[in-house]
Parts: C-alpha cells; structure tokens; sequence
C-alpha cells in the first residue's frame, strides 16, 4: 500500500507541473493572449490531463493485481484454519476470520487482539487464556465457548450470543459495549458485574430447561 501512494504521489507532482504552466499562460486576460499561448497552454493542460488519467488507471492495475495475489492465499488460510481442530498460539496474522466456523475447535493462547470476529461461530470454542483485547465479535456465536483466562478489554460483544458461557474468570470487566447480546440462565457474571452488563446492553435469553427469559446470574451463585 505505501508503494501504491508514492507511485500515486509522482504521478500527480508529474501532472501538476504541466498543468501549472498551462494556468499561468491563460492566468491573465484571454484577450491579452495569443494563438500560440492558448494553443501551448491547451497542450500543457492536455498533457497533464493525459498523465492524471494514466495515473489513474496504473494505480487501478497495481490494485488489481495485488488483490488477485491476496485473495487465493487468504482463501487458502482460511480453509486451512477451517479444517483444523487444534491450533496453539493461534494468530488472525492480519486475516480476517469474519463468519468463518470456528466451533468446537480448541485454540488455547490465541492471539487475536484486534481481530475481526464478526459473526464467527464459536460454539463450545476452547479460548482458554486467549488475548481479544479490542476485538470485534460483533453478532459472533459463542453459546458454551470456554474462556477461561481470556482478556476482553475493549472488546465489542454487540449481538452476540453469549449463552453458557462462564465469564467468572475471564477480564471481561472493561469490555467495550454488550449491545444486543444475548445471556441466559447457563450464563455465570463475576460477582456484582451483572449490572454494569446490562447498562451496556446486555439482553436476556431463554434456555430450554430454565422457563423465562434470565440476564445470567453472578458467581457464586451459578457454580
């Protein structure tokens, strides 16, 4: 990318400087010019038109052509990570892992701090001492994930489903927002964090075996 924007750079400093000429020879009165210094500057302002434009189209190629390098090998990390059932130290490593299916799998240590999870599924997901500070899991699936150790700090949890989860022993305290999410019955809040859930907008779910909707209950009640 930043070869990109010193190759978009040149080219509009190499269109700028014919353009400028061509604005100071008509930057006087159009009556006071000639035939040839309009027809100059004409050709200067042609020409740096000409330059802008492929300029344009240069930086589009270039653009072109890197998606079509990014777009396999991120497909192909992406499979990989999908057919996977154990990955140590798991790193997003600048992919995105946006609606991929991560459920069941077990990615103990992952570091995925910043990380677009975004409706993932992660369905009785092993993210024990996982680092998702600032990561977005906005509408993620999370029913029964394990946590255990995991640092949320900053996280967006908006939509997501939070069912079965216990957050007991997980740095939850300083997540980014619960709007929309859903907890229910099975869901087990450190002591006295259950209000400050629901000022962030906790919602409360049904569970099967629970009738009424519930927000969850605080340790240690719930263990």
């Amino acid at each position: 990318m930043y070869r990109l924007s010193v190759i978009a750079a040149i080219l509009f400093l190499a269109g700028l400087v014919p353009w400028m000429k061509a604005w100071r020879r008509v930057s006087g009165s159009l009556s006071q010019a000639n035939t040839a210094q309009v027809n100059q500057a004409q050709m200067l302002g042609g020409l740096a038109t000409g330059i802008w434009t492929g300029g344009v189209f240069a930086v589009a190629l270039l653009l072109v052509q890197q998606w079509l390098i990014i777009s396999p090998a991120d497909s192909v990390w992406r499979a990989g990570v999908a057919t996977a059932a154990e990955i140590p130290g798991f790193s997003a490593a600048g992919h995105t892992l946006r609606d991929l299916n991560l459920s069941g799998k077990r990615l103990q240590d992952a570091e995925l701090r910043g990380a677009d999870l975004s409706g993932v599924q992660l369905r009785d997901t092993d993210l024990t001492n996982a680092d998702l500070r600032d990561a977005n899991l906005h509408d993620a699936v999370m029913y029964s994930a394990k946590l255990t150790g995991a640092n949320l700090h900053g996280a967006d949890l908006s939509g997501a489903q939070l069912q079965g989860i216990d957050f007991v022993k997980v740095q939850v305290s300083s997540v980014k927002t619960f709007k929309d999410a859903v907890a229910n019955y099975a869901t087990c809040w450190p002591k006295g964090f259950l209000k400050h859930a629901k000022d962030l907008g906790l919602t409360a779910g049904d569970l099967t075996s629970h009738p009424g909707r519930s927000f969850g209950r605080e340790y240690p009640d719930c263990n």
